[in-house]
C-alpha cells in the first residue's frame, strides 16, 4: 500500500471584526457600501454613480474636454472614454472635436442630460443621507471633515499648472 502523507488540519480562523481591520480595508468597504446605495438610487434613472458624477461636473462646467473631465472626476482617461460612450448612447451628452485642437473632444450636456442631472440630484442626496444616517449631526460634520483632511493631505498639487490627469498606478 502506498505511503500517504498526512495532511495537517488547521482550525479555521474567524475573520477579524471591523475593529481589527486597517484603514485601507475600512475605506474600501465604506466605498463599497456607498456605491451600492448610490447605485440603487440611481439605477431607475439608468445611471451609475460615476455617470451621475460626470453629469454633475458638466452641469457646473459644460464644454470641458475629456481629459479635464477625467481629471475632475478622478478617473483615468480610458475609464472616462467608456463612461462618455455610454452617456452618449443614452443621449445625455454630445462630443465634438475642438476647433483649436482637433485631438481634443469637448463634452456638452444635452437637454436629456440636464433632465437626468436634475433627476439624479435628489436620488444622490437620499443615498448620502441614508449612508450617514447612523451618525449624529456632529459626528457627520466631524467625519466629513476628517475625510477631507486625509484627501487634501494626499491629493494632487494645488497649483493647476502642476496637476496631471488622475492615473491608476499599475502593480509592478
Amino acid at each position: 500500500m502506498p505511503d500517504r502523507k498526512k495532511t495537517e488540519i488547521r482550525p479555521v480562523q474567524p475573520e477579524p471584526t471591523l475593529e481589527g481591520r486597517g484603514p485601507g480595508f475600512l475605506i474600501r468597504r465604506l466605498q463599497q457600501v456607498s456605491v451600492s446605495m448610490f447605485h440603487g438610487n440611481l439605477e431607475p434613472l439608468g445611471l451609475t454613480p460615476l455617470q451621475a458624477t460626470v453629469l454633475g461636473i458638466l452641469g457646473r462646467e459644460d464644454g470641458l474636454d475629456q481629459l479635464s473631465l477625467a481629471s475632475r472626476a478622478k478617473v483615468d482617461p480610458s475609464t472616462m472614454k467608456d463612461v462618455l460612450r455610454r452617456l452618449e448612447a443614452n443621449e445625455a451628452i454630445t462630443r465634438a472635436r475642438c476647433e483649436k485642437d482637433r485631438r481634443m473632444q469637448r463634452v456638452n450636456l444635452t437637454a436629456r442630460g440636464r433632465e437626468l442631472l436634475q433627476a439624479s440630484r435628489p436620488a444622490a442626496k437620499e443615498a448620502a443621507t441614508h449612508l450617514l444616517s447612523p451618525l449624529t449631526a456632529a459626528e457627520k460634520e466631524a467625519f466629513l471633515a476628517m475625510i477631507r483632511k486625509v484627501i487634501t493631505a494626499h491629493d494632487e498639487p494645488a497649483d493647476p499648472a502642476k496637476r496631471t490627469a488622475w492615473k491608476r498606478r499599475r502593480a509592478r
